[in-house]
């Protein structure tokens, strides 16, 4: 036995079989943590590790076998013992073996072994100020004050919210925690946070016991404690629950912090828990509830006319629930805008006002001011989702002068970091990405969050890819006309989708200025599906260009086609009915409404078509009032060649340079070469206008 062990010495046979499993080792530690990067599927790391299991014997019969040689691989038996190296082999592999162990404790040291499951290594590459506050459960007797306990969770995590360093997961994201409950580990790693707090509620009377318990990612209990106290005392509860979270999470506060969070909203009780109640009805999504929020939030304004947060919360229920109540939205508009105002008359630094603001500014064409309002708001409250979500909106879609869709795509992302499970908020993202023509990764969101959506928006959505893939194909082969090709394709294998109808015939309206097929397409989109307004607008704006006026008014006098308009919106089609059809004195009339007080676009093109230069400058000297089209067609109309193709040149946005090869305003210039140049270099078609 001893003679045999000494000739495995001398063949290296040890020495070769520690160094291969020492290098194996290396080499699937390595690979473990590089595969799972390229997304390479399990089996990829199980089967080279039963690979290199079953060639180790082939390798130990090798070191046994054969000996290298400065002549080559020989048999161990054909060396003779005066030719052999087997020495300096030895002090070759010596130098090996340490080279991999060293290598192999660096990994150890430093990388997390790839025996670990994927969720660990997902929970513990979390960032380490983040927190979501789930739902406390009810433990009331009664099971009738969930108002109180949904209202102490997002109190809780408003309080929480107030400090900079803290990422903190927002209401509407945790609330879908409410009735479904996954592991600790799941929630944190779906919501992408470290820290969990979780608790329970229980009133009775004037008695109220909350419960409260940190937990980190890994599901380990880091603190819990018991509150026994009078209704009176809630605010202090909540209070003290943050500053326990704050001094666990080893967070320096500063002083402006410190004060926000001693700031009681409200002295009074009774409508503090209406504002509660108010909160849980205006969020069901139904017109009943939504009303009955409304009458809440006013009883607790009577009950408390300096209380700024009941203010700004009815205003944004107003905002949000506009859907609930199109007919009313103009009315309900300026309501939002007086009780805006009076929360930040009470309250100059509530950032819930400041986002409502924001929101109506960008909604009454005022993009520079929304800007400044979700500014103020993400200054008081960098956790404020909504106004992360707007100011993307502003970056994205609401400048007249130029887009930026990175800052665009950094709100964005923020917001969905703050709000992820949030269908508005990705949608949204969904949208930027497309605007961004980043189709695969906006496909790719889209399947990862399509439970989120609604059978509406998932629809919605999908038509979005339609109309992005139509404008990659038309830039990719430099022809609009593809556009009109991809749709009809995209028909027949959808023949009942009443929105591509409506791009078919927008398409054939902007690219081939074909009014009659505009009106056969946008009809059929109409006879499909009345109720969509995009449909109805579309139809009804066909008959207008088309000059079919007496089918367009009365379209527009039909009780369907008023039920899906506000006020604003009937007056914004009657003005376009009157302005095609050359009544500048009737449109002139519909301008001086209320509530057509911004729309600059059309009274520029009214007063040019009318020759009144002088208020048209006026209009045209304001900063961002007008888009480029818009200007390019108030010089068409004043004749001015220079400035209408310096304008139309300059706009950036593709439907807005293709929409000017439909507008009348432009109808003089068709055959001019400058203007068929224009359309060669945005790759539209030259026709018989041209000719």
């Amino acid at each position: 036995m001893s003679k045999f062990f000494n000739e495995l010495k001398r063949r290296n046979v040890i020495k070769s079989s520690l160094a291969y499993l020492v290098l194996s080792w290396v080499l699937l530690q390595v690979l473990s943590l590089l595969l799972p990067m390229i997304h390479a599927p399990e089996w990829v790391l199980k089967t080279l590790t039963l690979v290199m299991m079953l060639v180790f014997p082939l390798w130990v019969f090798f070191s046994w076998a054969y000996e290298i040689t400065p002549d080559g691989i020989k048999r161990t038996t054909e060396v003779s013992s005066e030719d052999s190296i087997s020495a300096t082999t030895n002090k070759r592999l010596n130098v090996l073996i340490l080279i991999a162990l060293l290598i192999a404790i660096t990994v150890g040291l430093f990388f997390r072994p790839f025996s670990q499951e994927p969720e660990q290594i997902a929970i513990n590459s979390i960032l380490d100020k983040s927190i979501a506050v789930l739902p406390f459960d009810d433990m009331s007797s009664g099971g009738d004050t969930e108002w109180f306990c949904d209202g102490v969770t997002e109190d809780i995590l408003t309080n929480l919210s107030k400090i900079k360093e803290l990422k903190v997961i927002s209401r509407s994201s945790v609330m879908q925690y409410k009735e479904n409950r996954p592991t600790i580990p799941e929630i944190a790693k779906e919501l992408g946070v470290s820290y969990i707090l979780e608790g329970s509620v229980r009133k009775h009377e004037n008695k109220v016991i909350i419960t409260a318990q940190l937990i980190d990612a890994n599901d380990k209990h880091l603190w819990a404690d018991n509150y026994n106290d009078n209704f009176e005392e809630v605010f202090e509860i909540q209070k003290e629950v943050s500053k326990k979270i704050v001094q666990q999470l080893k967070i320096a506060i500063s002083p402006e912090e410190a004060k926000q969070l001693s700031t009681i909203p409200t002295t009074n009780m009774k409508a503090y828990e209406l504002l509660l109640k108010a909160r849980s009805f205006s969020d069901k999504g139904t017109k009943e509830d939504y009303l009955r929020g409304l009458e809440l939030y006013q009883k607790t304004i009577d009950l408390d006319p300096e209380f700024a947060e009941a203010y700004a919360e009815m205003a944004m229920c107003y905002i949000f629930n506009n859907y609930l109540d199109n007919n009313n939205w103009d009315q309900n508009f300026k309501k939002a805008k007086k009780l805006t105002e009076k929360a930040l008359n009470i309250d100059p630094n509530s950032a819930k006002a400041h986002t409502v603001k924001g929101m109506m500014n960008l909604m009454d064409n005022k993009p520079e001011e929304s800007k400044e309002s979700f500014e103020k708001a993400i200054a008081l409250n960098e956790n404020d989702a909504v106004a992360h979500q707007n100011m993307a909106i502003y970056f994205t879609y609401s400048r007249n002068d130029r887009k930026d869709i990175k800052k665009g795509m950094y709100h964005i992302n923020r917001a969905a970091e703050l709000d992820p499970l949030s269908a508005i908020i990705n949608e949204l993202k969904i949208g930027i990405l497309l605007e961004n023509n980043e189709l695969f990764n906006a496909e790719e969101l889209f399947k990862d969050k399509f439970t989120l959506f609604s059978e509406f928006n998932q629809k919605y959505l999908k038509n979005e890819f339609i109309y992005k893939k139509a404008e990659l194909i038309s830039l990719e082969k430099k022809d609009w006309k593809e556009a009109i090709k991809y749709y009809k394709e995209e028909i027949k294998k959808d023949p009942q989708n009443s929105v591509i109808y409506e791009y078919l015939g927008t398409a054939y309206d902007v690219i081939l200025n074909d009014d009659e097929n505009y009106i056969k397409y946008t009809k059929q989109a109409f006879d499909i599906d009345s109720t969509l307004l995009s449909n109805a607008y579309s139809y009804c704006g066909a008959l207008i260009e088309g000059k079919r006026f007496v089918e367009a008014k009365k379209l527009m006098e039909t009780e369907n086609f008023k039920s899906l308009l506000s006020n604003s919106g009937e007056l914004n089609r009657l003005l376009y009915y009157n302005y095609h059809k050359g009544d500048y004195d009737t449109a002139t009339e519909i301008l001086k409404d209320s509530l057509m007080t911004d729309r600059y676009a059309m009274k520029a093109l009214t007063l040019a078509q009318q020759g009144k230069r002088k208020e048209v400058r006026e209009i045209l000297d304001k900063k961002d009032i007008l888009s480029d089209l818009s200007k390019s067609l108030v010089f068409a109309i004043l004749e001015n060649r220079d400035s209408m193709y310096y304008y139309i040149n300059k706009e950036e946005d593709i439907d807005n340079r293709n929409a000017f090869n439909s507008r009348r305003e432009v109808d003089p210039y068709r055959k001019e070469a400058r203007y068929i140049a224009y359309l060669k270099k945005n790759y539209l078609p030259i026709t018989h206008w041209n000719e």
